[in-house]
This record gives structure tokens, sequence and C-alpha cells, in this order.
């Protein structure tokens, strides 16, 4: 008698069940693993932001302001004016109004962190402008903090008298230092 050299009814239901039951414990893996990236990437891009502030000070001789405006627009940016209010705007020429910019001052900076749904606020709380002289050091000599918090994750980047800036995170985060 000759047999038939398929897979059984049975066979494939047990290997479905196997793929179902892999794919539920990788999923929310790969959600937190992505929501740590984007916070990883974020909370790296507003560094290199005040980083870029810091430089641009020394570099052109003038102050430089780093706006941050968490309250509504979770936004922040480089300026020349210390009375200048970071916002964001749609740009016009995008197919996609989602597609947001942070301005100030004519210069875009992609430091938008609202779609990205993380908050940023300095250490009081308040919205701030935080002054770089000609020399790159704060101005009136006090150490300053951003805030970075997501559903998860709190980072924080501080800004030493000196203008250098390091960033840490709570709980820990792969590639970046712990807060303590």
């Amino acid at each position: 008698m000759s047999r038939s050299t398929g897979y059984s009814l049975l066979e494939v239901m047990i290997v479905v069940s196997i793929i179902v039951l892999l794919s539920t414990f990788a999923i929310p893996s790969i959600n937190h693993w992505q929501a740590d990236n984007k916070f990883r990437n974020a909370l790296q891009a507003v560094s290199e932001l005040v980083k870029a502030t810091r430089l641009q000070a020394l570099a052109t001789g003038a102050e430089k302001h780093l706006v941050v405006n968490g309250k509504s627009e979770e936004c922040i940016a480089i300026s020349t004016n210390a009375s200048c209010y970071c916002s964001v705007s749609s740009l016009p020429i995008s197919p996609t109004p989602a597609s947001k910019q942070c301005t100030s001052d004519n210069e875009i900076r992609p430091v938008l962190l609202r779609d990205k749904h993380i908050d940023i606020t300095t250490s009081s709380g308040d919205n701030k402008v935080i002054t770089f002289n000609k020399h790159g050091t704060l101005n009136f000599s006090s150490s300053t903090t951003i805030v970075l918090k997501s559903k998860q994750r709190e980072g924080r980047i501080i800004i030493s008298s000196l203008g250098r800036a390091r960033s840490c995170s709570s709980p820990f985060l792969s590639g970046v230092a712990k807060c303590t």
C-alpha cells in the first residue's frame, strides 16, 4: 500500500500554533525595542544640538541661545535672539501635514519631540533660554539640565557652567549612561 507524502492537518496545526506562540512573545519585545530606540535617538539629537550651540558660540565669537519650549510645542532650537520663541510649523512644501520641523530665527532644526511622544522640559519645569557666551560657557556660571520624558524613560542632558554637556537615562538604556 502506498502512502501519501503530505502533511496531516494535525502537523500543520501544531506548526501554526508554535508560530503564533512565538509571535506573542516577540511582538511586545520588538515594540519595547522600538520605543527605546526612539528615546535614545531623541536624547542624542538634543544633546548634539546643545553641543552645536556651544560650538557656534565659540566659532562666531558671539552669544548663541538654545531655546527650549516644552509646554506645548516640545521643540528645541538654536537662536541668535534671546527673546525668541521656539515654535512648530508645518512646512508648506511638504506633501504630508504630519511632517513638521522646529524653526527659530529662520534656522530649521529637526528636533521635534511631540511626534515621538517625548516631553521636554528644563530642571525648573519651565520653558528656558540657555545662553552660551563667546567663550562657550553658560552665562551667570550656573549649570542647567534639560529633561526628556517618555512613558517608560527619563533622560537628562546636564550642561555644566563650562558649557559641557553629558546625557544620562533612567532606567538604564543601552548606549547611554545611567542617571544617578
